[in-house]
């Protein structure tokens, strides 16, 4: 077994202090209550130790788990062989124009989806345009999330302004 982050098993340490700590308060606790003479029996000892003692048990399994214990060995070789696609996507006031159906910017969106599906291992990303370009998303496998955002861009024609101008976004 190794450790991704071993430096945190330096707070193992608070474990047993924790329980010092604990064994030296009930053991006075119980002195002063026999002086005072209050109460007889050790069910007040453990009502306060069983509470205690999971506390450090919890101390020291957090600490285990932040050291990130890892077993076994995988190794595995990643080929990807994806491209890097960047797709500029004009939304100026010129795209809504209705000579393609229902609008240019309806039909870009539709042929964008229509790339999407053929794309797999890819990382696509998204800029839109009209005078100056907003990366809508960087570079990403997730063609699900990028899906999302083509179909919504209409409401997101007002990160951009006015204008058109594909040489700033390209």
């Amino acid at each position: 077994m190794s450790f991704g982050a071993p430096g945190y098993l330096v707070l193992l340490v608070a474990a047993p202090i924790a329980i010092a700590i604990v064994a030296i308060w009930v053991s006075w606790r119980g002195r002063a209550r026999q002086r005072l003479e209050i109460g007889r029996g050790r069910r007040g000892s453990i009502a306060i130790v069983v509470p205690a003692m999971l506390a450090v048990g919890a101390i020291a399994l957090a600490a285990i788990a932040a050291g990130r214990p890892q077993f076994g060995a995988h190794e595995r070789r990643d080929d990807a062989r994806g491209i890097d696609l960047a797709i500029v996507l004009d939304v100026s006031n010129s795209m809504l124009a209705d000579d393609a159906q229902p609008t240019r910017l309806g039909r870009s969106q539709a042929e964008i989806e229509a790339l999407l599906d053929r794309l797999s291992g890819d990382r696509v990303g998204l800029v839109i345009f009209a005078r100056r370009p907003f990366v809508r998303a960087p570079l990403t496998s997730d063609l699900r999330a990028l899906r999302t955002l083509v179909a919504g861009v209409d409401s997101e024609r007002s990160l951009v302004d006015p204008g058109s101008d594909l040489g700033s976004a390209m």
